[in-house]
């Protein structure tokens, strides 16, 4: 992966969050999305996908050296020119691994 890309991998909204991160962490599996982080601040962390694609809008997202999240929000704009895929951005809130949001 180039710098600054991330491995995102995604969960079904009742795995438990700690649970989540182990598997994602044991290098079994190919991460689902890739994304480079664009803010991070407290308990949220937003990132702009720039492989993959998600597939659950419920799903939790374990991010490659920041966590577990659930998507709070996504934002969708056009392809810029030359270019088939549209820019996404995923604002995504921390969990919790003691309890599944």
């Amino acid at each position: 992966m180039e710098s600054g890309v991330l491995g995102a991998w995604e969960f079904e909204r009742g795995v438990d969050p700690g649970l989540a991160a182990r598997v994602a962490r044991d290098g079994g599996h190919e991460p689902d999305l890739t994304v480079i982080p664009v803010f991070s601040g407290g308990d949220e962390l937003t990132v702009r996908v720039v492989g993959g694609a998600q597939t659950d809008p419920q799903a939790l997202l374990y991010v490659a050296g920041y966590g577990v999240f659930e998507v709070t929000r996504v934002e969708e704009w056009p392809p810029v020119e030359g270019s088939h895929r549209p820019r996404v951005l995923l604002t995504l809130r921390a969990c919790s691994s003691k309890a599944t949001p």
